[in-house]
């Protein structure tokens, strides 16, 4: 709805309608995924299908609060790339016809990057190298690289590179964000780094003393991630009567809360908002 319907279909409408429309395509969702589940034999495969699908567009969910140029767009290709690549290695039979699929959809994103700068007369110099970087390895793991199963998390070996060169392309090729949301989405949050020097320069306010790209805030997500793993593998090995493992990721979950509490306690909250800027 945030993503797609809102910004694309009806953008003026009230937040009751969204709610109604939100309603309407959770239940939509469910019946989807009801139905999607006869076709399943296994559990287990259902859960790797997820997890190749999920960890393919982990990547630009992250880089949305890090890279000011994110738009809703960037989201929806990713997902969309990520579902076509992982369902071409599990359907296509033919390692050769599968080989061209791939190829194919990486040269097509590339070949509309490059059509974008020679219509708009950028110079070549300033074509991204990133996106250049990205595809020459999509393509090279594509047509050397056989997957050993495929399944996750051998998958990502096709469905990483492929999407990040798909995503970046379609967000350089894409309008931003307004500049305003932009603008006002930084003064909430000052997310700081190089990815965001763009829109921090148009502001009037100085907030270099307030941005959250700290070392110390860092620390902590790191310590508030390791907590959350530390405590499913504590339940997981209680649950499974494996007595000294569990008890060792209990103390290393207890330790990892503790020091993400103390850098937590470092940032200013007041200043923090939970709002993407699209």
């Amino acid at each position: 709805i945030n993503d797609f319907y809102k910004p694309f279909i009806k953008p003026n409408a009230s937040e009751k309608h969204y709610v109604r429309v939100s309603v309407v395509v959770v239940i939509i969702i469910a019946i989807l995924g009801g139905t999607i589940s006869f076709f399943m034999n296994d559990i287990f495969l259902a859960w790797l299908l997820l997890s190749a699908i999920n960890a393919g567009i982990g990547v630009v969910f992250i880089a949305r609060w890090y890279w000011w140029r994110i738009n809703a767009w960037s989201e929806i290709s990713a997902m969309a790339s990520v579902f076509v690549v992982v369902a071409a290695t599990l359907l296509i039979s033919s390692e050769t016809l599968l080989r061209e699929f791939l190829a194919g959809i990486v040269i097509s994103a590339f070949s509309a990057l490059i059509i974008f700068y020679l219509r708009k007369n950028l110079r070549w110099r300033r074509l991204p190298i990133l996106v250049t970087v990205f595809a020459a390895m999509s393509l090279m793991l594509v047509l050397t690289v056989t997957l050993p199963e495929k399944k996750f998390p051998w998958t990502l070996i096709y469905s990483v590179p492929i999407s990040l060169t798909v995503w970046l392309t379609v967000t350089l090729l894409t309008h931003p964000v307004e500049e305003a949301k932009l603008m006002n989405f930084y003064r909430l949050v000052h997310p700081g780094g190089p990815g965001w020097r763009v829109i921090a320069g148009k502001l009037k306010e100085n907030y270099e003393n307030e941005s959250l790209w700290t070392k110390a805030n860092l620390f902590s997500a790191i310590f508030a991630i390791a907590s959350v793993v530390g405590s499913l593998l504590t339940i997981g090995s209680f649950v499974l009567q494996r007595t000294l493992p569990g008890t060792i990721a209990l103390a290393g979950t207890i330790a990892a809360i503790y020091f993400s509490v103390h850098f937590f306690r470092k940032i200013r909250w007041e200043t923090i908002s939970p709002v993407a800027p699209d």
